[in-house]
């Protein structure tokens, strides 16, 4: 009996010793390698070796870890695994560290729409970043202003920076860039709106309005048509352009200016390209081939008489020369505005801008002793003529601006 006994305590002895022994085994190889909780620092990487806390049978991530989530603040729950199980690590995302920025003072216009984020760029934080005024700038308030910008990341962390806001108040109309006279047969529709341009110290785009309600295309005369443009601070510009319906005669002379001009344009400009280089070449047979009779029988308006005249003859004053270049820019779609000298002379004289799409410059088909004005600047014009007793002196407000050279 106590052999029994004793057998069966060493049995019992033996199934505990093998238990724990079996337990031990298992919580060996199936105990948990990877941390409870990791803490990590927005917008850094993550590696799994990072939550491991002892070495491990291949480590790798369950869930995708992707920059989102690591630049999100907040507790998140990552699934992780090794060769023999899967496990859950709690992974808190802090954000500790101060925005910044690039900041920049701005010159703006009273009524434009002005946020905090205009004044910022370069913005450098793991988590996303607001802006804000820390007082709101007074938007009416003409001069410079000093300013605050806040950056506020996800986390709260906060960065203040210094700024400057300076606002002028737009007092300047829109410019009507377009020709001062424009001659049409009778019934013939008028494209008003054709090489005209409306530009603004402000604005990129200003509606540009033309009322010609009291232009009658059937009957011959001078009538007016006004142009105006008005920008978003209520500044307005009008200009009228007179609109000269042409009698049957005057149609006649349109026509035949028309015709030779396109014959002259074939015999000198025939090899030329574009419109700038066929103008030069028809500049420079007009102006070296005119002579000077001092007589013409047009005006600045009416200028087919004169350009008849030009191509017929070659003689002529600068209303001549200058009449049969307008009629090539005519034929080469190229607008002209004529320009009136301002100074006290005994004699009128007379020249043109035209825009062959870079700009309006000065042209004068004229011939005069060492100088060639041809595609000049305002600022060209004005030295020259500065230098030469006001020959060329003109009321800029008139008419519009060159280029800046």
């Amino acid at each position: 009996m106590n052999n029994l006994k004793n057998s069966r305590e060493l049995g019992c002895w033996i199934i505990f010793v093998i238990t724990i022994v079996f337990l031990a085994f298992v919580m060996y190889f199936f105990r948990n390698p990877f941390y409870d909780c990791y803490v990590l620092e927005a917008g850094n990487k993550l590696e799994i070796e990072d939550l491991l806390k002892e070495k491990t049978s291949k480590p790798q991530f369950v869930d995708r870890i992707d920059e989102k989530l690591l630049s999100t603040v907040g507790v998140h729950t990552v699934k992780v695994q090794n060769s023999y199980c899967e496990y859950n690590v709690t992974l808190l995302v802090k954000d500790t560290i101060l925005p910044t920025a690039k900041i920049k003072s701005l010159n703006m216009w009273i009524g434009d729409e002005i946020t905090s984020d205009l004044f910022v760029s370069d913005i450098k934080d793991a988590t996303p970043v607001t802006t804000s005024f820390l007082k709101e700038p007074d938007l009416k308030k003409e001069g410079s202003q000093n300013l605050v910008i806040l950056l506020k990341d996800a986390a709260g962390n906060m960065t203040p920076y210094k700024t400057t806001l300076k606002l002028k108040k737009d007092t300047e109309a829109p410019v009507i860039s377009t020709v001062n006279t424009i001659l049409s047969n009778k019934g013939e529709t008028i494209l008003y709106k054709k090489n005209t341009t409306v530009t603004d110290n402000r604005d990129k785009e200003v509606e540009l309005k033309v009322d010609s309600s009291q232009v009658n295309y059937n009957k011959s005369g001078t009538y007016y048509a006004i142009y105006s443009a008005t920008d978003r601070a209520g500044n307005k510009a009008t200009k009228k352009v007179k609109v000269i319906i042409l009698n049957k005669s005057d149609a006649t002379l349109k026509s035949e200016a028309k015709t030779l001009a396109k014959k002259f344009i074939e015999k000198v400009a025939k090899d030329k390209k574009t419109k700038q280089e066929k103008l030069k070449a028809c500049y420079d047979y007009i102006r070296n081939n005119i002579v000077y009779n001092g007589i013409h029988k047009g005006s600045i308006d009416n200028y087919y008489v004169d350009a008849v005249d030009g191509l017929k003859t070659w003689k002529g004053d600068c209303l001549v020369s200058n009449g049969v270049l307008r009629v090539v820019c005519e034929e080469l779609d190229i607008p002209t505005i004529v320009v009136v000298r301002s100074s006290q002379k005994k004699t009128n004289h007379y020249w043109f801008l035209a825009d062959t799409g870079d700009g309006w410059y000065h042209y004068d088909a004229f011939k005069r002793k060492n100088v060639t004005i041809y595609k000049w600047t305002d600022n060209q014009l004005l030295q020259w003529s500065k230098n030469n007793d006001n020959l060329a002196d003109f009321d800029t407000t008139k008419y519009p601006s060159t280029p800046k050279k």
